[in-house]
Formats: structure tokens, C-alpha cells, sequence
């Protein structure tokens, strides 16, 4: 969907490695604007993360190398999970549009 204000939105499908070597598929929402783009995840999404260890073994090890940091960036992320989820809300990764490498972790209202 292309809104009014030239902002994007697209549901994608994503194929996620889970924690015994299977591919889950999920699917996200993202939409971009001018500045950045945001992936958005469902509620129940928001409450795994914000509920399960297993997450952090999966991103570990897809970081190999840098483990610590992931393991560093999941932390704010299931804190930032464990807020969305008490607000009634859902967590979102949010980038700068460009050739930024940095995403955080926001709270925003679930798109369905």
C-alpha cells in the first residue's frame, strides 16, 4: 500500500530458523517513509519475545563471531518486548532509510 503521504507498507514472508534447525515462516508488516522503515511484529510475536530464552539461542548463534553483541541487542529487545506487551502494544525494529546499519527496538500500536 503507497499512502497519501508517499509512505510504503508491505507484508512480507519471512523465513526464521528456529531453535532445532527448522525454518519457521512468519509473516511481518514493514513500512517505510522517506526517513526509515519499520518491522512490525504481530502480538503474539511481541509475547514470545518477550516470554522465551530460546530467541537468544538462535540469534547467538546466527551472530557467530559477535554473539555478545546479539546477545546485548536481544536483551533490549525482549525488555523492549516485555513493555510493548504490558502496554497492549507490539515491538517493531526501526532503520534509517540509507545505508545505515543501526536498527532499534520501538513500541508502536499492532498492525493487524
Amino acid at each position: 500500500m503507497t499512502f497519501n503521504d508517499g509512505s510504503v507498507r508491505t507484508i512480507a514472508t519471512l523465513a526464521i530458523p528456529s531453535a532445532d534447525s527448522r525454518a519457521v515462516t512468519t509473516y511481518v508488516t514493514i513500512e517505510c517513509n522517506l526517513i526509515h522503515c519499520t518491522l512490525f511484529m504481530t502480538k503474539a510475536q511481541t509475547k514470545q519475545l518477550a516470554s522465551t530464552a530460546t530467541a537468544g539461542a538462535v540469534v547467538a548463534a546466527a551472530c557467530k563471531a559477535a554473539s555478545w553483541a546479539c546477545r546485548i541487542a536481544l536483551a533490549i529487545m525482549r525488555d523492549t518486548a516485555t513493555s510493548a506487551v504490558s502496554q497492549g502494544k507490539c515491538v517493531a525494529l526501526r532503520k534509517f532509510v540509507g545505508p545505515s546499519l543501526v536498527s532499534w527496538p520501538v513500541i508502536e500500536k499492532c498492525r493487524s
